[in-house]
């Protein structure tokens, strides 16, 4: 008897569970964007931009301009290093990607999604000129449910990979919030 009041007690909890988590919408703040170094040998420039439309409206957009001086292919390298945020800074944790230019446009379903989405359209290699990429998000169920943490930041980098010359990095903040619909 003790057994099914127990039983039940754990239905109605996941019960309630599910209507308070499906209630809400989850999504990634991105926040406070920054270039810190880019090779002018490679680009003239690197802005990067995250804004929301409205105050109602909690999604993040990141808007990336950039101007190619020399045509970008398989031989760049991009690589992310995630950090999670500890309060009086950000420690580096053990979560890394490393692709080749191309096959991270095409293929990666996390930061290869947004720029599409944000009109890098053009087959690789990517010939010289201006690049304006607007609008971007990183669709949140793409992202692990087992990611480790929820708030932290995203450090990333461009490599020659023959040359092992630098060519850009930046940052930006990022928290995996709940929404709740309304």
């Amino acid at each position: 008897m003790c057994n099914k009041i127990i039983f039940i007690i754990f239905l109605l909890l996941l019960l309630c569970l599910h209507f308070d988590v499906a209630d809400k919408i989850r999504y990634i703040s991105t926040e406070r964007p920054h270039v810190m170094y880019y090779n002018r040998k490679f680009l003239s420039y690197v802005n990067i931009t995250s804004r929301r439309f409205s105050r109602k409206n909690p999604f993040y957009y990141v808007d990336l301009h950039f101007n190619i001086l020399r045509s970008i292919d398989n031989n760049f390298t991009m690589n992310f290093y995630f950090a999670q945020d500890v309060g009086n800074g950000h420690f580096r944790v053990i979560l890394d990607m490393h692709e080749k230019w191309c096959q991270f446009i095409t293929m990666d379903n996390i930061f290869g999604v947004a720029m599409k989405q944000g009109k890098l359209l053009k087959p690789c290699p990517h010939p010289p000129g201006d690049y304006h990429l607007y609008n971007m998000s990183i669709p949140v169920e793409n992202i692990p449910r087992s990611l480790p943490y929820l708030k932290g930041r995203i450090y990333s980098n461009i490599t020659h990979t023959s040359l092992k010359e630098p060519i850009c990095s930046g940052y930006i903040d990022m928290e995996i919030k709940d929404y709740k619909k309304q």
